[in-house]
């Protein structure tokens, strides 16, 4: 294509932009307003991710253990808690 072709066409298309000022004007606003409710979900999306993930991390599991149990049944609780894939820690507390 030569650069002569091409120049045409640009100039063809900014006259006919300013030629049709009503139509040009209204595209804009319309690609404005979609762009603008898109932001809008996109963010409201991202919260809503956000605020699931705080409340994923923040979850935790309390076991209370009678007095009575032994060593080896508090170890191998403390070990089943520990097995749990989102557990990020473990704390065994006993009743006073």
């Amino acid at each position: 294509m030569k650069y002569s072709i091409l120049g045409y066409f640009i100039g063809e298309g900014f006259s006919n932009v300013f030629k049709n000022k009503k139509s040009t004007g209204a595209s804009l606003m319309i690609m404005c307003a979609t762009m603008i409710i898109f932001g809008i979900f996109l963010i409201l999306g991202e919260n809503i991710n956000h605020f699931v993930n705080e409340v994923e991390s923040e979850q935790g599991i309390s076991v209370f253990v009678k007095n009575e149990a032994t060593q080896e049944q508090i170890d191998e609780l403390g070990e089943k808690i520990r097995a749990i894939d989102r557990s990020k820690y473990s704390r065994i507390c006993f009743k006073r």
